[in-house]
């Protein structure tokens, strides 16, 4: 993925064996900015965890 003008990559990392991440950020990035961002993160990991305990499950 190319970054584009005025963008940079604060931080990259590995989730699991075969995810990965880059956090691409433009302008001032501070404490407030990433106490934002991990909120965000937060309310969509519920998102996630509500999606998964919707999914049907097999029957045994």
């Amino acid at each position: 993925m190319k970054i584009m003008a005025g963008e940079r990559e604060l931080t990259t990392g590995l989730l699991a064996k075969d995810a990965s991440f880059r956090l691409i950020v433009t302008g001032n990035i501070g404490v407030k900015e990433v106490e934002r961002l991990i909120k965000k993160l937060e309310l969509d990991k519920e998102i996630l965890a509500d999606q998964e305990d919707e999914k049907p499950r097999c029957m045994e």
